[in-house]
């Protein structure tokens, strides 16, 4: 993936994590049931142009265009049984959306990296860091209002006050699979780093959020 088709790349609306994960379980079994997708959806979102959107990208996430669910479809039974626990469940849903877009992914980057800095992170911060990787425009700040959420969602940080943000305690993986679905996700974002150099990955601004 070129610079500037990393840049192009954005998430267009919030996607819920409880319906995510019906969609990935789904996926991973019998295949999605995109009238049930829809039926899920309507309690979310009004109008079908948003609602057609949102399947879209949900299919999107959990689809061969996902480079993650390679590895998830290769250790079906074992992601299915990680699914179950809380923490696994978020983070294999944030890795999934972030391998997928890769604006998600730096944004959570840039989260890792602040909380390195200082307790709390305000809005304003955020978008100059994301908005001098992407620009400065509508689209950069949508993708940073979808972006958010779900990583509250996931309980990897939360709004301690109006347009600041502070960090959770990190999330303690339970299942193997998910720290090498965690791993996998960094390694797509970051195609130059050396696999080999495993233990050198607490480091990493996207790993402050895990511990085994």
């Amino acid at each position: 993936m070129t610079q500037k088709q990393r840049k192009t790349l954005g998430i267009q609306q919030r996607i819920p994590l409880d319906i995510l994960l019906i969609a990935l379980q789904e996926e991973l079994t019998e295949g999605i049931n995109e009238v049930r997708l829809k039926e899920l959806l309507q309690s979310e979102y009004k109008g079908s142009n948003r609602i057609k959107k949102s399947i879209n990208q949900i299919k999107s996430v959990v689809s061969k265009n996902n480079p993650l669910m390679l590895l998830l479809h290769d250790n079906k039974e074992e992601t299915l049984l990680a699914l179950e626990s809380k923490t696994d469940k978020n983070l294999i849903l944030t890795a999934l959306i972030c391998s997928r877009y890769p604006f998600c992914y730096d944004l959570l980057v840039i989260f890792g990296k602040q909380f390195r800095l200082q307790d709390e992170v305000n809005k304003a911060l955020l978008s100059k860091l994301i908005g001098s990787k992407y620009g400065f425009n509508r689209s950069c700040e949508n993708s940073t209002y979808c972006a958010i959420p779900q990583f509250s969602e996931a309980e990897l940080i939360m709004r301690s006050k109006v347009a600041t943000y502070a960090m959770l305690e990190p999330q303690k993986i339970q299942h193997e699979i998910t720290w090498e679905i965690w791993k996998e996700c960094f390694f797509i974002n970051e195609p130059l780093y050396n696999r080999e150099e495993t233990e050198n990955l607490s480091f990493e601004p996207f790993f402050r959020f895990v511990v085994r």
